[in-house]
């Protein structure tokens, strides 16, 4: 995992016979604040880690550097939407260069949405799921990534941290009717190559959704998706898709289902990213906010739920979920939850700071 990674690299370069190698190590905030943090403290002597997160992480775009990329990508991608024509709240979403390029090849040669709901990644990833639903063989494109997704879901959820399947694996399982994978091999393999549907997946030039990367072992190729939270994204549809009965079911998610899930996956950065997805698209799905209260009343010395619900309020924050937001603070105002004097104060400060236009970007 990350942990050993880390721990392998400075075992190799922490030595004074290596003391003009400077190696920079990065990784996601959520890696570093729930991983790597602690464990860098054990090799202080030989690293330097900056005491304040303001000095080392990387917040997105200036709003000078924003400007900058927007042009280059309005350009490739024929943005009807003017730089000047940007919402102040949609310059704030687009400053994640991942939204930004997601939102440029969402709408290629359209004008961008104008509502702060549709800047969300789950809007977004959503769209784009659904755009590729709708392109050539988009059926059988959507049944491959989310047969990936639903791969490595199963493989969290059994202890094993994966973010590929390897080309080995596939092959093998698609003269094996019996094996898991034996129907996604059969969508990607054809007998005179690959399938039109993975094709486009891997080379479609305005919208690529995987690639091949050789194995760590160098024995091989894998499947890998290119962004991890377009895969967080569809592991958290299927994730849903299964709980709901495909959506069948109008009730929430249990909170039941989270828990149990949390104490057997390996919880990293993906696992947690789909669990967050999950709840969004559920309250979403529902406009039922029963499920979050649960958590927050019932299982506030779980460290692992505790974290979701802290992922899942500071996303709702972060990506301008307005009324989602309000109405959670109504609901808790009428909820006997541990600490919600606490939650309910700081949540209105937040939404006033919004509400008056004075929201800094880390708000």
């Amino acid at each position: 995992g990350v942990i050993a990674l880390y721990k392998a690299i400075v075992d190799i370069f922490a030595d004074k016979k290596y003391n003009r190698i400077k190696v920079v190590i990065s990784c996601r905030s959520y890696t570093w604040k729930h991983a790597l943090n602690r464990i860098s403290q054990q090799y202080q002597e030989f690293t330097f880690t900056p005491k304040s997160d303001n000095l080392s992480a990387i917040r997105g775009f200036t709003s000078e550097e924003l400007e900058q990329a927007y042009t280059i990508y309005g350009n490739l991608y024929q943005m009807a939407t003017a730089f000047e024509e940007l919402t102040p709240t949609s310059k704030i979403r687009l400053k994640d260069p991942l939204i930004l390029k997601i939102a440029c090849t969402n709408y290629l040669c359209k004008k961008l949405p104008e509502y702060n709901k549709d800047f969300t990644s789950v809007a977004l990833f959503n769209k784009m799921f659904n755009d590729i639903a709708n392109s050539y063989a988009g059926k059988m494109q959507c049944q491959i990534i989310e047969m990936i997704a639903s791969h490595l879901l199963g493989e969290y959820e059994r202890g094993v941290a994966a973010d590929s399947i390897s080309e080995i694996s596939l092959k093998k399982a698609l003269d094996n009717p019996s094996a898991p994978l034996h129907t996604l091999a059969k969508l990607i393999y054809k007998r005179d190559g690959m399938s039109v549907a993975y094709t486009e997946l891997m080379n479609k030039p305005e919208r690529p959704v995987l690639r091949i990367a050789e194995t760590s072992d160098g024995t091989g190729n894998q499947i890998q998706f290119i962004y991890e939270r377009f895969l967080e994204y569809v592991m958290a549809r299927v994730f849903v898709a299964r709980h709901s009965n495909n959506g069948t079911i109008t009730t929430p998610i249990p909170p039941e289902i989270y828990i149990q899930s949390l104490s057997q996956a390996s919880n990293n950065v993906v696992y947690m990213g789909a669990m967050r997805n999950a709840l969004a698209i559920d309250i979403l799905r529902t406009n039922d906010y029963n499920t979050i209260v649960t958590m927050m009343r019932d299982y506030a010395d779980n460290y692992e739920v505790s974290l979701l619900v802290s992922e899942l309020t500071s996303t709702l924050i972060a990506e301008n979920y307005e009324k989602h937001i309000f109405e959670l603070i109504n609901i808790l105002l009428d909820s006997n939850i541990a600490n919600s004097t606490t939650l309910i104060e700081e949540l209105n400060q937040i939404t006033k700071l919004i509400d008056s236009n004075k929201a800094t970007e880390q708000i």
